[in-house]
């Protein structure tokens, strides 16, 4: 009989976490799982769910007005009264994929088999504390879960720093669909680099987190120094700001490429992929630039020393802007170190598949299978 299992997400819109989890139940054998997805809203990742997988979006609207207007209001229900309207029926686990509403919401289901994911670093910028009166609280609800899943080891040790210690949490790391990576790397791409020299890339939402700003600068005072260009790959609030920076430092060595729906033969032509953030969980974008063959500089995020294994596969920073801009003249101006980044990248990119992480998951749900059914109060 196969496992049912619904996931529920605020969002399908242009985020690593809801890339992450469509690559996962992709990657999920659909003779052993039953898999649902529910998310409030829809977005570009719609479109890439496999035809077996079932999926229910709670705010249908095609109008972007009255869509954030039914999100807004869906969110201000009590979780229970949430839970007993839009996540009826029986499964035997139930998955909130991402911190805040969906974790409320899931654990309003008290008698299920629940599961609660992290994708954030709290130490470093803290997505969940705002959801909850006192940190208290929000250590009780987390700990009704079966399970609370990081996905990078120092997201949960983040996490026991500033909020508390969980006797059933567990790292899981984020899933890479390979196969469909491999695929779309061959297209085309409609634009190429202009310049002779160096070819950089970075990929993220662009929002603060992503710290995009500090790399525009670093950015401007190479442009008298060092022949190169950056491609910046992704859409989000802070693009006025970024433009209105580059208009302003005159930077001429910088494209914002907005979201592209296939970054991958972008990426692909970069000699290094670059990420600037203030945080992260466990960076897909890293991972795929891994996949891809590209070598990464990086500041010192979750997830980066595991991705990277401790620097074999890149360089990482401590976080700030001078770090990353010595990082980055060291590689320019060092041809020995760039060449060993790359061989290695590229022995690594050939043996990648999607099985371990997947293999991960089965695990995980396992596990929580075979546990005696609870129902776990919060006090």
């Amino acid at each position: 009989m196969k496992t049912k299992i619904r996931f529920f997400i605020n969002t399908l819109r242009g985020g690593g976490a809801e890339k992450v989890l469509i690559d996962l139940v992709s990657c999920l054998d659909p003779e052993t799982y039953d898999v649902t997805i529910v998310s409030i809203v829809g977005g570009i990742h719609e479109k890439r769910i496999p035809p077996y997988i079932q999926y229910k979006k709670l705010v249908p609207c095609k109008s972007e007005f009255w869509s954030r207007f039914f999100y807004r209001l869906l969110v201000k229900l009590p979780p229970r009264l949430f839970a007993g309207w839009f996540l009826r029926g029986s499964y035997d686990l139930e998955v909130a994929y991402l911190e805040g509403t969906p974790t409320k919401v899931v654990a309003a289901k008290r008698k299920a088999k629940r599961i609660a994911f992290v994708h954030c670093n709290v130490a470093m910028y803290d997505h969940i504390g705002g959801f909850y009166a006192r940190k208290e609280d929000c250590l009780r609800e987390y700990r009704s879960f079966s399970r609370v899943c990081f996905v990078s080891e120092q997201g949960k040790q983040g996490f026991e720093q500033v909020i508390g210690p969980l006797d059933h949490a567990c790292v899981v790391h984020n899933v890479l669909n390979i196969r469909e990576l491999r695929q779309l790397e061959l297209a085309e791409p409609a634009l190429r680099y202009e310049t002779e020299g160096w070819k950089l890339v970075s990929v993220g939402r662009l929002v603060k987190e992503k710290a995009f700003e500090r790399l525009l600068q670093i950015m401007a005072d190479l442009e008298t120094d060092t022949p190169a260009e950056l491609w910046i790959i992704g859409e989000g609030d802070e693009r006025g700001q970024l433009e209105d920076f580059i208009r302003e430092k005159q930077i001429k060595n910088v494209k914002l490429l907005g979201y592209q729906t296939n970054p991958y033969p972008y990426t692909k032509q970069a000699d290094l992929f670059i990420c600037s953030s203030l945080s992260e969980g466990y960076s897909t974008a890293v991972t795929e630039a891994i996949a891809l063959g590209v070598p990464v500089l990086t500041t010192d995020c979750a997830g980066m020393n595991e991705i990277l294994e401790s620097g074999r596969f890149g360089m990482i920073v401590e976080n700030h802007t001078e770090a990353l801009r010595e990082g980055l003249l060291r590689i320019m101006r060092d041809p020995n170190e760039y060449a060993r980044l790359k061989k290695a990248v590229c022995d690594r990119s050939i043996g990648m598949t999607s099985e371990q992480a997947v293999t991960e998951y089965a695990e995980l749900f396992r596990k929580v299978m075979e546990e005696a059914p609870e129902d776990k109060e919060q006090g």
